[in-house]
């Protein structure tokens, strides 16, 4: 009876110690687990310089530039959308700079931009700054006329002469290339001409010009109207000299008052600078002065009339010799032609790559337009993916 009373002590003592030592451990389950703190190496954010809100430009490919850490490539966003990346930038003071350009045309208007950074083991910069920038309607482009060749000059450095806005600084372009630039001499009617000659006498052979307009603000206009002239050697014989002022190209002032009613300008067979208008033109006033300034930009045959009478009365009998202008507008025909030809083929191939740009992009909007509704879906749907855990 004993050893059954010991017996039952001990193991009430038993039981206790079990039920004792499952509570401590289950105190111990539930204390409080100390925080855990991971250092996360951010790549830094890119830093955007323009175009910002000071930036005055018509470009509606405006340059994107900026800095970011050597080692990394940079990706822009502009109006909140993906637009492209650059490749990877290197420099040894460990910041390389970038300059990005638009590959589609922006609108007119307001427009924001930012980018981020990614290195090559794929670690990503928070964005950077959002710099608003503005692209303006463009400053009215220079119209072009064709170049002159007078007693003044020669014609390897003939007056390169045109039309453009007051208050307008003037570069020219000679075969692509930037040979120099002024101010013009404002005029009255708010139409200035202008007549510049090249830094550097032309070799012989054919040539392309054309200009670019800036205002005081430094807005830039569009290109010119290409003109195609033709340049002889300047190292010329005085008889030679002497055929060529009957044969070259060669635009005076007529002795008497132009038979048109159109504005033309009237260039001065001293200076090859634009003087005065035809004394019988109707079109003193600014509206019609800007008539005349679009028709001479139009090859139609009214243009063609203008020129023969900005070349004088001799024109029949420089035809008729097979020499100077006539020939050489000929010729100048036919490589125009050409240059036509390549053009439209050139603008073809810029259309079908802007189709297929076009297309990949939509490809990929598309791809990030699904997996941003994925990501939705699975933050709004409690059964998918880590929310289930968590409701656990």
């Amino acid at each position: 009876m004993k050893a059954l009373k010991s017996l039952l002590f001990l193991s009430l003592v038993l039981f206790f110690v079990i039920v004792f030592s499952a509570s401590a451990r289950a105190e111990d389950l539930t204390a409080p687990i100390g925080e855990i703190s991971l250092a996360v190496d951010l790549l830094p954010a890119p830093i955007l310089i323009a175009p910002n809100q000071t930036t005055i430009t018509a470009k509606v490919k405006p340059l994107i530039i900026g800095l970011t850490q050597s080692g990394s490539l940079v990706k822009v966003y502009i109006d909140d959308v993906y637009n492209g990346k650059t490749e990877i930038l290197y420099h040894d003071s460990q910041t390389a700079n970038f300059a990005y350009r638009p590959f589609l045309n922006l609108s007119r208007g307001w427009h924001k931009v930012y980018a981020l950074a990614e290195d090559s083991s794929g670690r990503t910069s928070q964005i950077s700054e959002v710099l608003y920038f503005k692209i303006e309607l463009p400053m009215p482009a220079p119209t072009m006329l064709k170049p002159v060749v007078n007693k003044k000059t020669s014609s390897s450095r003939p007056f390169i002469v045109g039309l453009a806005k007051n208050d307008s600084k003037i570069k020219v372009y000679i075969d692509k290339k930037y040979d120099g630039e002024f101010t013009v001499k404002n005029h009255d009617s708010g139409t200035a001409n202008f007549a510049y000659q090249p830094v550097k006498p032309l070799i012989r052979g054919s040539h392309l010009v054309y200009a670019v307009a800036i205002d005081k603000r430094g807005k830039e206009s569009s290109w010119s109207n290409l003109v195609y002239f033709s340049a002889r050697n300047s190292a010329i014989t005085q008889a030679a000299a002497a055929e060529e002022s009957q044969a070259a190209a060669r635009i005076e002032e007529p002795k008497t008052a132009a038979k048109t009613d159109e504005a033309v300008p009237v260039i001065s067979g001293s200076s090859g600078v634009i003087e005065k208008k035809s004394t019988e033109s109707a079109a003193s006033e600014p509206e019609e002065q800007l008539d005349a300034i679009k028709q001479l930009s139009q090859p139609d045959q009214a243009s063609l009339e203008k020129i023969k009478n900005l070349l004088g009365a001799d024109m029949g009998e420089k035809a008729t010799t097979g020499q100077g202008m006539i020939n050489e507008g000929r010729l100048n025909q036919g490589k125009i032609k050409l240059s036509v030809a390549v053009f439209i083929l050139f603008l073809i191939g810029v259309v079908a790559w802007l189709l297929w740009v076009n297309r990949e992009l939509i490809k990929e909007r598309r791809t990030q337009n699904e997996a941003d509704e994925q990501a939705d879906k699975d933050k709004n749907d409690p059964m998918a993916g880590g929310q289930m855990d968590k409701l656990l």
